[in-house]
């Protein structure tokens, strides 16, 4: 059990930012307020009202699997800070525009971290999965809470201890998409998930952008650096699918970088018994929930399921034979009567 892991060199982003020649970002458009700190980071966002910051990759994200890890950093002197970061996967890069920094009309995937409640309701920093289809739908007096897919709070990306958080975005061809935060990148593998889902369909061409804004309260927010891995079956080229393979704790697992010098294979071997069932654990949790959802009954398997439309079907018609029953009775007493009286008012005639 494992999967082959390759590096999109193209969809990197790291220091030194800056190239020698062009004095440029390679292969990033920048647009709005964006601060390059050559040797530090890149702000989309300094810690000024009204600034909005956008970086999109000129090329396509060409992989139907894929990891995305994002290292950065939300941070501000004020006990109010806002609005958030968006990582973006969507069907063409995003100008400047009103929502976290970017468009709102988008098609593909938006990650948002609002660190500002708006609506009446929640607890922040919240993180939420948004679908656009080309059409304005996001809500910010309501912080999006209508029509996110799923979410989670997690106070510990605003102002963190140790000054840095990788956020790292998983998606499989299958549809499953993961969002997991680690709190201690440097030195600590230690992951905490955030959510997860399945059935999301991204566009067939995606690009991968990140933006921030800020309104009349502010933050710093920026960015140490970006790595995308393409994600394939074992010893194969056809795109992972299954949940229990992407891991990075699964045996056998391999880290090939794709760079100008080719691919540097190097293996490595984990413990992975406890982590794959604590996956499996979760899918199972998930499912149990989505049954819920849709039946009512956290245990509603198929067989359950058809024989609980059995029994309903079967209450429904003893229902209505009953009902038949009691107006057949009734008619048939009131026919009575009239039978009667009839007879009675023909005898007094006679």
């Amino acid at each position: 059990v494992g999967y082959k892991a390759v590096e999109l060199a193209s969809q990197r982003f790291e220091s030194p930012f800056l190239d020698l020649v062009t004095l440029r970002l390679p292969d990033w458009n920048i647009a709005g307020d964006v601060v390059v700190e050559n040797d530090k980071f890149v702000a989309l966002t300094s810690d000024k009202p009204h600034q909005a910051g956008l970086l999109f990759n000129k090329s396509p994200l060409d992989a139907k699997s894929f990891r995305v890890e994002l290292t950065f950093h939300i941070h501000s002197a004020s006990k109010l800070s806002a609005d958030g970061l968006a990582l973006w996967l969507t069907e063409s890069p995003s100008p400047i525009g009103d929502v976290f920094g970017a468009r709102g009309e988008f098609v593909g995937l938006g990650i948002f971290v609002d660190t500002f409640r708006n609506g009446p309701t929640g607890h922040f920093p919240y993180v939420s999965a948004q679908l656009g289809r080309g059409e304005p739908f996001y809500n910010r007096n309501d912080d999006g809470l209508s029509t996110k897919l799923v979410g989670c709070t997690t106070k510990s990306l605003l102002n963190p201890s140790l000054g840095k958080t990788t956020m790292r975005v998983t998606y499989l061809h299958s549809g499953y998409l993961s969002v997991d935060f680690n709190y201690d990148p440097d030195v600590s593998d230690n992951w905490h998930q955030c959510f997860s889902l399945d059935d999301v369909r991204l566009p067939s061409t995606k690009y991968l952008g990140f933006s921030a804004e800020t309104g009349d309260v502010s933050e710093h927010v920026e960015i140490f650096k970006n790595k995308v891995h393409a994600l394939y079956e074992p010893a194969s080229d056809l795109p992972l699918m299954s949940i229990e393979h992407w891991d990075p704790s699964v045996e056998n697992t391999q880290n090939l970088r794709e760079d100008s010098s080719g691919w540097k294979n190097k293996q490595r071997r984990r413990k992975s018994a406890q982590r794959l069932k604590l996956m499996e654990e979760r899918q199972k949790q998930r499912d149990r929930a989505r049954r819920m959802a849709a039946y009512g009954d956290s245990d509603a398997t198929f067989v359950r399921r058809t024989w609980a439309k059995f029994v309903k079907a079967v209450k429904i018609v003893m229902g209505v034979l009953l009902l038949t029953l009691v107006a057949w009775i009734a008619r048939l007493v009131m026919k009575t009567r009239k039978q009667k009286r009839w007879s009675h008012m023909t005898g007094i005639l006679d």
